[in-house]
């Protein structure tokens, strides 16, 4: 942009004429250019609210993860635990059923002996009174 000494052939009017619409287009360009620097911000304010939910969502995922891990280790636990205790039972009547058997073969025993033994004494008993 020049001055009025710099264009002879002009007059002022075409100059400040020039002038303005220079002024404009540079303005233009400049509203053209704030607009694409507003809707970027704008772009980059949605993408950090969703990078934020994203976050939360991970975080929360993370939550339910661990919380179900936890839960997994319970119940493997509880599971163990019960496993353990089914196994002392199976063992503490297999323990019962022997001793068990052992009683019943000590009755069996008995009474023979006994069954034996007042025979033994009715052959005697006859034998001195028959």
């Amino acid at each position: 942009m020049g001055s009025i000494s710099d264009h002879p052939h002009q007059t002022k009017l075409s100059f400040y004429l020039e002038q303005r619409e220079s002024l404009e287009e540079e303005n233009r360009q400049v509203h053209n250019t704030n607009n694409a620097t507003i809707t970027r911000l704008q772009e980059l304010e949605n993408t950090s609210s969703q990078l934020q939910v994203n976050k939360k969502n991970v975080h929360l995922n993370l939550m339910n993860y661990f919380f179900f891990q936890s839960l997994e280790t319970l119940w493997n636990k509880e599971r163990q635990l019960y496993t353990d205790q089914l196994q002392t039972l199976e063992h503490s009547l297999i323990e019962s059923k022997k001793l068990s058997i052992d009683q019943q073969t000590k009755i069996m025993q008995l009474t023979v002996q006994f069954e034996s033994a007042e025979g033994q004494l009715q052959a005697q008993v006859c034998f001195f009174f028959c």
